[in-house]
């Protein structure tokens, strides 16, 4: 084996990174000393170290808080935050889609003010946040778009598209 320094309170997920990034990412569990540990078990200086990996594991957000290097920190939060900017792309096209299928969007863009307005019509608190939730999706697109085809919903989502689009 090769040996590896860490700053002390560093765990097995901490030691997974250091030695490449993919295996920390598909990381499962370890073994120090040949004992089964969590990923969150703290290392002690002359342990032996075996790396457990999946090719189906995703890094989970709990694991924040079991790494106290920058390194793996820096790659989990990197991407984490592409993932959410996915996520977030994926809702709002989910959200344009309906609207548009619904016959409620003339042009291609709708700003980001009238889908934050609707989203607090539907009493939905975190406009971000919301797109990661499938039963939000779901409530929007279903509940929602039959609300807004009713005529008074369908004036009132027009008035929002019309403040949009103002120049």
């Amino acid at each position: 084996g090769e040996i590896k320094t860490l700053p002390s309170g560093a765990t097995a997920l901490d030691f997974a990174f250091e030695i490449h990034s993919a295996i920390g990412m598909r990381c499962i569990g370890a073994k120090v000393n040949n004992r089964l540990v969590p990923l969150s078990y703290e290392l002690q200086s002359g342990d032996q170290i075996e790396i457990l990996t999946s090719k189906q594991q995703t890094p989970q957000t709990e694991w924040l808080s079991h790494v106290t290097t920058a390194r793996a920190k820096q790659k989990l939060n990197l991407l984490f935050k592409n993932e959410q900017k996915t996520i977030k792309a994926q809702g709002e096209s989910m959200l344009r889609k309906a609207l548009t299928e619904a016959g409620l969007i003339i042009k291609k863009d709708i700003s980001n003010d009238v889908i934050k307005r609707m989203l607090q019509h539907f009493d939905i608190q975190n406009y971000e946040e919301s797109y990661r939730d499938w039963e939000t999706k779901k409530r929007l697109s279903d509940r929602g778009i039959h609300v807004f085809r009713s005529e008074e919903h369908t004036s009132e989502l027009q008035s929002l598209m019309r403040i949009s689009y103002a120049v």
